[in-house]
């Protein structure tokens, strides 16, 4: 015979019954570190209003958290002045192309007497030609394309599975791209650029982005404004 839970034993049933959200809860907020804390906190029957209260906010809570932490890894990883990706960021990523047997092509940018900038119209107008080439860049290069900031007015284009024929193209095309800003009161702007391409020649991409670097320097010799491909 079943009998029915009545009197004062379903009175401290109840509460019991209701705390197992909230102990849920506090568990939860032990482990909000924990990649399936979301999923967690979703799965909850909230039963009451106070519960539901905090559910909502704790997942508000996580929400900011996981907001916070995407933007460090993003400030991390990338110059602060023009968001090109920094130094470190691009070893990282040199060596996964490198492990996965990924050829590319490197283009080293360097803004033809950029110390005349700074020294004529200062460094706030310097650092905004510096963002602006750099925006230039990302609009040429492709989705796959890395744009790095590797020293003061010195950039890097890697194009990864991209043969040095092309590599040549998008390097003319962001040559030409640059003499063609106008930024007041600067004026007209070039860079020069040198190209080298993956081949069974060069052994790491370190070699490979000397020389490229080599080939950008060719170019300041040769009379700037122009484009090298590595030897």
């Amino acid at each position: 015979m079943t009998v029915p839970i009545t009197g004062w034993f379903s009175v401290v049933l109840e509460p019991i019954t209701n705390s197992r959200p909230l102990c849920r809860l506090a568990s939860i907020a032990g482990k909000m570190n924990s990649s399936k804390a979301e999923a967690n906190l979703m799965n909850i029957k909230a039963w009451y209003f106070e519960i539901s209260e905090l559910k909502k906010a704790m997942l508000e809570g996580l929400g900011l958290i996981n907001n916070q932490i995407i933007q460090l890894k993003e400030d991390a990883a990338t110059d602060p002045l023009t968001g090109a990706v920094n130094r470190r960021s691009l070893h990282l990523l040199l060596k996964k192309l490198e492990q996965k047997n990924i050829p590319i092509s490197a283009l080293v940018i360097d803004i033809d007497h950029f110390k005349a900038v700074n020294d004529t119209f200062g460094h706030a107008l310097g650092d905004k030609v510096l963002i602006e080439l750099t925006q230039l860049m990302q609009k040429v290069s492709r989705k796959q394309d890395i744009v790095a900031r590797t020293g003061g007015e010195e950039f890097l284009l890697i194009l990864p599975s991209t043969p040095s024929d092309l590599a040549l193209t998008i390097a003319e095309r962001l040559r030409e791209r640059v003499t063609k800003m106008q930024i007041e009161p600067v004026g007209k702007l070039t860079v020069s650029i040198g190209i080298a391409t993956s081949s069974k020649h060069i052994k790491s991409n370190e070699e490979l982005l000397k020389r490229a670097d080599l080939a950008m320097y060719q170019a300041k010799k040769l009379g700037r404004n122009r484009c090298e491909l590595a030897n």
